[in-house]
């Protein structure tokens, strides 16, 4: 995480509002930072974010004069004028954060898709094709929801599936292992084999997503240790 910052930039003549000197938070401490070269609000966070940041962390949430402004917002606040702006306070957090929580966070997730996946297969067993194909639309979407997270904390924290284990075998192998699964799922039910979709879906999918929970915290501490 970055250190808190605020600037009082006594000496800047022209920060602040009205000359006054101009507050800069970080993470609610204050900054010894002179951005006197900056006329414009956007081209001072830009150099501030350059360096101050460490490299994974980002802007959570940003108030300026005040009142906390909405990403959406932020970008519209770039040619503000510096003199202005007589406060700005910014938290930060960083990938490796969010990626643990969103990790803690999933064991209920997980569970929920687990139950999903095996009414999928009774499913395709005792219902009819046209309400069985609607509950596996769900189940795929609860899985695409979970390989874009998997994805998402491995490419943003640059993690190494292949060097990283569980029970061991390299985690590379396990996702690639989930990717086959759902590639012989949807050959299955291209081909309109009802019985080997809910073959895979209870007998290799449901076990595999259960054995991920496993992995997810394997992956979380292994975020915790950087």
């Amino acid at each position: 995480m970055g250190v808190a910052v605020a600037y009082h930039s006594e000496g800047w003549e022209n920060g602040g509002v009205k000359g006054n000197p101009m507050i800069i938070k970080l993470n609610g401490e204050d900054v010894q930072w002179d951005p006197k070269d900056q006329a414009e609000l956007g081209s001072l966070i830009e150099e501030f974010v350059a360096k101050r940041f460490f490299r994974d962390e980002f802007i959570a949430t940003i108030k300026i004069n005040g009142e906390e402004i909405p990403e959406d917002v932020m970008s519209t606040m770039k040619t503000k004028p510096v003199t202005d702006v007589a406060s700005i306070e910014i938290a930060t957090d960083t990938f490796r954060a969010v990626s643990i929580r969103a990790l803690d966070s999933m064991d209920e997730y997980v569970e929920g898709l687990v139950v999903l996946v095996e009414q999928s297969a009774d499913k395709f067993r005792t219902d009819d094709e046209t309400s069985a194909n609607k509950n596996f639309i769900n189940c795929v979407e609860g899985l695409q929801t979970f390989i874009g997270i998997i994805d998402k904390v491995k490419n943003i924290n640059g993690l190494d599936f292949e060097s990283m284990k569980h029970e061991g075998g390299a985690l590379n192998v396990k996702e690639q292992e989930l990717l086959q699964v759902l590639n012989s799922l949807f050959a299955s039910q291209k081909n309109r084999d009802w019985i080997s979709l809910a073959d895979i879906l209870e007998y290799e999918l449901a076990p595999l997503i259960a054995e991920w929970k496993e992995i997810l915290r394997v992956i979380a501490n292994s975020l915790r240790g950087m």
